[in-house]
């Protein structure tokens, strides 16, 4: 099984938007891969760039591959404007649901050519702090690990 490192990040992506509970909070257009294109609508979710570590032994096809996930909020408003959830307490809710749907859980993968293989996740290093660049907005990130192992 090759290209293990495009497996797990098309696979992680997936799985972020496809849980209902989590979209309600981010749509699934703004879960984006890498560098987002255009102009960003908050809130919203990327992924840092991919990095995978290989594990190679007799009949063991098999990687690491870590990942920053990072979700952005500037709060939650009502449709009369008014604030009903902060900033922080926005960002830290989409960073729940984050955890939710990614940590702990895993199943099949498969390469370009159907090859199988199975992809187990791990949220690690969880922070909340303030947005640097944007006055008044919440990051929510956190490094994921996926252990990809070809059947």
């Amino acid at each position: 099984m090759k290209g293990l490192l495009t497996i797990v990040r098309r696979d992680l992506l997936e799985r972020l938007k496809s849980q209902p509970d989590r979209t309600a909070l981010v749509p699934s257009v703004d879960i984006h891969a890498g560098a987002p294109i255009g102009v960003l609508k908050w809130p919203f979710i990327k992924s840092g760039p991919p990095r995978m570590r290989p594990r190679k032994a007799a009949c063991l096809d098999a990687g690491d591959v870590t990942m920053a996930l990072h979700a952005f909020s500037r709060g939650r408003l009502n449709s009369s404007e008014q604030m009903i959830e902060t900033a922080e307490d926005h960002a830290a809710h989409i960073g729940s649901e984050i955890e939710r749907a990614i940590d702990g859980k895993g199943g099949p993968v498969y390469d370009a050519d159907g090859r199988p293989g199975y992809v187990r996740y791990a949220l690690m290093d969880i922070n909340l702090m303030p947005d640097g660049s944007e006055n008044g907005a919440y990051h929510w990130f956190a490094n994921v690990r996926g252990r990809v192992t070809a059947s």
